[in-house]
């Protein structure tokens, strides 16, 4: 039938508008499909590598070898022994492993999962790091071996080189594996043992038992860091993303709503003529629902499919940032759908109830469209007279279509926001770096001894003790007693005054996470022995990176039983040269700065593609809504041609209220971020081990500011061309079509 060649007929002639529409409807679809696919992957990847390669359920390290079948048979437990060496080479450290049997077993992202004699397996963030590729030589201590695999393993998902590390170096550290008898040839120094099955029915008793054989360390996979930082960042991202995402879904989405209600009330003379020649309701409803039809099904499917390809090599930054190998691709279907349905309901929605709305008018009601002029006599307002006519009618037209206006001002506030949040978070990641390591830590290096020393050996370093805890929630939480007069750590309150050290004072993570406040007291649990120890917090200190606590050093070992006048550490200016045998830890400051700067690389990216999103939803909203306005007076701006007026006023007459709209929506996106990003960041942060504080600096806000003028100018800029382009003839010509 000839009615049904209408649709598209429509959508040529206003083809810019409804490609406005068809982008917005691609960006609700990619935008979810993109980030819900590769999140999917790195979820379900991480279970599947864990379950299936049998990641530990705690490990332990001994001085003396143990008896493992008494030690599994009176327990019922699965043991395995991994021999370990740790080798230091040209400012690399790399921690080689005998190939695990049973337990954390080997998954080849590479080449082989075995290594044969004089061959090497490699983590492949180290390869990648330091250029290393399958079938080079690589010289270990003082030995040649060929490279024949890279590998990722279940209880080093997040490579550190010690628990106490919040941040991977790949660079300058990685792991590897070689068979027994070559790894015979290097020093160990310690008993490595690795536990499955029934550990927890007798935890307390094993670890007794285990005091037999000099246990220096128990760790049960809810306290490892190498297992639960991956864990958290993946929810803490989750927990930033995903929000994010559902708001630039449901606003895409909403818009569309709205927009296409008022393309399809445009068109009451196209629906009142073919209602008045004879066609029936049911005939008229199904040709105009062609329209959404269209609409949401091609750009739901192109927006699926660019969501679905630009997911891949999202999933590799994903598989980088967690260091989760991706084992096989997984398409969620109910995301898939869900991304594809959300705006389909939005449209389909909108359309039926703005058709049904216009059919249930008398055709000559619908041809004449009388509701402009109904509403233009309704807000002749008094007021509006002291301004000149081309001023007048501006405002008119603005209060015309109030709705309208106050969607774009939503629209354009939402996409202000996610701009100043994206500039904000980045500034703010890097300024962790900065207020951190190098306002608050003094010092660049600091060692741990294996056990507590007194006395003054290291004269020109600072003494410090060290306990480590966990909380009620298994968080780790590591505690320092530094000097009263310390120079290597300076402690400053919220208030930034000097902070009160009477008692316990925490850093901003720590406090978030824990839920207290300066006054409260805090029960946290030695890892060693389970004692319970009670902590009143005097103070908070304005830290943004890592859970620790500190106490004065003559309150700690009094308070943790330690002897008087002891220490397990100290803090340096400079390098010592200490025998690694009696070293528990060893840090160096500008190697955790590097490594936190390689950490948030991919985080960059990802704000990126934020703000990317956020400056096309922007074009799409101005120019849909500026070209909605021009199709609906395209007779009155072809009037106002005839009766003489530039296209520089006629453009000011219709489109100045959009401008208005305009500003004030990039303004509303102070106040809209200042209340959305402490949402998404305090919940982010009750998971992570640092804390951004959100606040929006001139540069962020100019500079989001600058991105969406040029974009509102460019999309202005089309729209006056449209302007310029109808005449008089033209309109006369699509009457008589």
């Amino acid at each position: 039938m000839i009615i049904y060649r209408i649709p598209i007929r429509i959508i040529l002639r206003n083809k810019g508008q409804f490609m406005g529409i068809f982008i917005m409807m691609l960006l609700a679809t990619m935008t979810y499909s993109l980030l819900s696919i590769s999140m999917f992957n790195i979820e379900n990847n991480y279970k599947l590598f864990t379950t299936k390669y049998v990641q530990e359920d705690a490990h332990f390290i001994t001085l003396e070898p143990i008896n493992e079948k008494k030690f599994e048979e009176k327990y019922g437990l699965k043991l395995e022994e991994r021999k370990v060496s740790e080798i230091e080479m040209e400012g690399k450290t790399l921690r080689i492993f005998s190939p695990p049997k049973e337990i954390n077993k080997c998954y080849a992202i590479a080449g082989k999962d075995y290594p044969d004699k004089r061959k090497i397996l490699l983590d492949t963030l180290f390869a990648q790091a330091n250029n290393i590729k399958i079938g080079d030589e690589y010289i270990v201590g003082s030995r040649n071996f060929r490279v024949a695999g890279f590998i990722s393993l279940p209880d080093y998902i997040y490579i550190i080189r010690y628990d106490q590390d919040l941040m991977n170096n790949s660079q300058k550290f990685g792991i590897g594996i070689l068979n027994d008898s070559d790894l015979a040839h290097f020093e160990q120094l310690s008993y490595h043992y690795y536990v499955v099955k029934n550990l927890y029915t007798n935890i307390d008793e094993i670890k007794e038992d285990l005091k037999k054989y000099s246990l220096i360390n128990f760790v049960e996979k809810n306290k490892n860091p190498r297992i639960v930082y991956t864990e958290m960042k993946v929810n803490s991202t989750k927990s930033i993303i995903a929000p994010i995402t559902l708001f630039i879904t449901f606003i895409s989405s909403f818009l569309l709503f709205i927009v296409l209600l008022r393309i399809i009330n445009s068109m009451q003379v196209e629906i009142g003529t073919l209602y008045a020649i004879g066609y029936k309701k049911m005939e008229i409803f199904k040709t105009f629902m062609i329209i959404p039809v269209i609409l949401w099904v091609t750009g739901s499917l192109v927006g699926l499919s660019l969501g679905y390809t630009i997911s891949l090599p999202f999933i590799d930054l994903y598989k980088t940032y967690f260091n989760i190998p991706i084992i096989y691709n997984v398409v969620p279907i109910r995301e898939i759908i869900f991304s594809i349905l959300l705006p389909g309901v939005f449209v389909i929605f909108s359309s039926i109830l703005g058709i049904l709305k216009l059919l249930k008018k008398e055709p000559v009601e619908l041809i004449r469209g009388d509701d402009n002029e109904k509403v233009f006599k309704f807000i002749d307002f008094p007021l509006l007279d002291r301004f000149n006519f081309i001023n007048k009618i501006m405002i008119k037209y603005g209060l015309i279509r109030i709705s309208r206006e106050l969607v774009m001002i939503t629209g354009i506030a939402f996409a202000a926001f996610l701009l100043i949040y994206g500039f904000t978070a980045e500034r703010e990641i890097r300024g962790i770096v900065e207020n951190t390591f190098n306002r608050a830590f003094n010092y660049n290096y600091m060692y741990i001894f294996n056990e507590t020393l007194r006395g003054e050996k290291y004269r020109e370093a600072e003494r410090f003790n060290v306990i480590y805890l966990t909380d009620e929630k298994n968080s780790n939480v590591i505690i320092y007693g530094i000097e009263s007069n310390s120079k290597m750590i300076k402690l400053t309150n919220l208030k930034g005054e000097n902070a009160d050290i009477s008692g316990l004072v925490i850093t901003k993570p720590l406090a978030i996470k824990l839920g207290v406040k300066i006054g409260d007291k805090v029960a946290l649990k030695n890892n060693v022995d389970d004692k319970i120890f009670m902590l009143t917090i005097s103070d908070i200190v304005d830290i943004n990176l890592g859970n620790y606590g500190y106490m004065r050093l003559v309150d700690f070992n009094q308070t943790f039983d330690y002897p008087e006048g002891s220490y397990r550490g100290i803090f340096s200016k400079v390098a010592y040269d200490i025998k690694k045998s009696i070293l528990f830890l060893e840090q160096d400051k500008s190697y955790i700065i590097e490594s936190f700067k390689n950490t948030i690389e991919p985080m960059r990216k990802m704000l990126s593609l934020i703000g990317g999103i956020s400056s096309i939803l922007s074009l799409a909203i101005t120019y849909v809504f500026s070209n909605l306005i021009i199709n609906e007076n395209r007779k009155n701006i072809a009037i106002f041609k005839v009766l003489g007026y530039y296209d520089r006023e006629i453009s000011k007459i219709i489109l100045g209220s959009n401008r208005f709209s305009f500003f004030v929506g990039i303004l509303l996106g102070i106040p809209l971020f200042n209340i959305l990003s402490n949402l998404l960041i305090s919940n982010a942060a009750k998971q992570a081990d640092f804390y951004i504080e959100f606040k929006a600096d001139f540069f962020g806000i100019l500079l989001s500011y600058l991105i969406l003028i040029i974009i509102y100018m460019f999309s202005q800029k089309l729209s006056i061309n449209k302007i310029y382009s109808i005449s008089m003839s033209q309109i006369l010509k699509e009457k008589i079509d």
